[in-house]
């Protein structure tokens, strides 16, 4: 029998939560190993769209965002072969390609407009405060705590919180 059918039958088919966070952090260690940083995505993807913005003839560099002092550095060092822009980008590639291989992708015909504008509000608003915190969810959280900042521990007390209550706002509109 081939070895990927060995492992795959030998793996559970749902994990539990404790293993995804011990997972999470050995990522996260890894990644600050290998860059010298913590694991973050807002930040790298921002830099990535401002550059393609500037190949097709904008100029970001001159937008107060890009100027202020964190992001202006950010920005300078900011380049093609960044490795974080690499690693979220691949964690983008293995995300779709185990979905393949699990037969959990496919296109499907849109059922519900409502439920495609709560998706895209929900995350235009993510995105807008993930920029306006300096950082997203693994930026504050997982390189905040383990990096002993109080920070983190109010970012993810707020995070529960928020999640708490967009279920309830979720059950209620749908």
């Amino acid at each position: 029998m081939p070895t990927r059918q060995v492992l795959l039958r030998r793996l559970p088919k749902e994990w539990p939560y404790w293993a995804g966070g011990l997972c999470l952090a050995a990522v996260n260690t890894v990644v600050m190993a290998l860059e010298g940083r913590p694991w973050g995505i807002t930040g790298t993807l921002t830099n990535a769209g401002g550059r393609l913005l500037q190949f097709v003839g904008f100029r970001p560099q001159t937008w107060p965002y890009f100027q202020s002092p964190i992001q202006e550095r950010s920005w300078s060092q900011f380049g093609w072969w960044d490795g974080m822009l690499w690693f979220n980008l691949g964690i983008v590639a293995g995300v779709v390609l185990s979905g393949m291989d699990a037969g959990d992708l496919a296109l499907r015909r849109i059922r519900s407009w409502r439920k495609v504008a709560l998706a895209l509000g929900g995350g235009l608003l993510m995105g807008y405060g993930a920029r306006i915190s300096l950082g997203c969810t693994a930026g504050n959280l997982l390189g905040g705590i383990p990096s002993f900042s109080l920070q983190g521990w109010i970012f993810g007390a707020a995070t529960f919180l928020g999640v708490l209550a967009g279920i309830r706002l979720f059950r209620r509109v749908l």
